[in-house]
């Protein structure tokens, strides 16, 4: 989702956005906006109310009606699915990380609750949950660590971002 028209932004702090559907926590990239100091990148934002949010950044001239905001966060948790079909070697250890912008100003850091259980075996099939109010970051990848070694690994991984406190999609 990206929000075509910022309508200003004020000294007060504060950026408006018709009716923006954010909850303060949320991790926002706005781009193009003209205040002085700028607030252009990736910001987590505070509500005011349902058209204002503010974004930890002391606007001392307010912007005019440019630039746009994407969410990059969705704060619902996840569920990730892995399967293990071969495995050579003694062990591995696979890890989901998180990014607001793929890497480049935000680096990837572990998810919290991301991690599956070490794999000795295979076949191995796990599911792990986060919490249901935890923020995901919009961009995942995978790190695979080994304490023991291996060679090879045949493996899918599939997670699902929900769109919801309840889990569901």
């Amino acid at each position: 989702m990206v929000w075509d028209n910022i309508l200003n932004s004020n000294v007060d702090d504060s950026i408006e956005v018709t009716a923006h559907g954010l909850t303060t926590g949320d991790r926002v990239n706005i781009s193009g906006h003209d205040s002085t100091p700028t607030v252009d990148g990736i910001r987590t934002v505070t509500v005011v109310d349902v058209n204002n949010f503010t974004v930890g950044v002391n606007i001392t001239v307010g912007g005019t009606g440019v630039g746009t905001v994407t969410p990059v966060s969705k704060r619902f948790g996840l569920a990730a699915y892995l399967q293990v079909f071969a495995l050579t070697g003694t062990n591995a250890v696979i890890t989901i990380q998180e990014s607001a912008d793929d890497g480049a100003t935000d680096p990837y850091a572990a998810v919290t609750g991301g991690a599956f259980t070490q794999i000795t075996t295979a076949p191995v099939v796990e599911r792990i949950e986060t919490s249901l109010t935890q923020v995901v970051e919009r961009y995942l990848r995978l790190a695979i660590t080994t304490p023991g070694g291996f060679t090879s690994m045949d493996y899918a991984v599939m997670a699902i971002r929900y769109g919801a406190a309840n889990a569901e999609l």
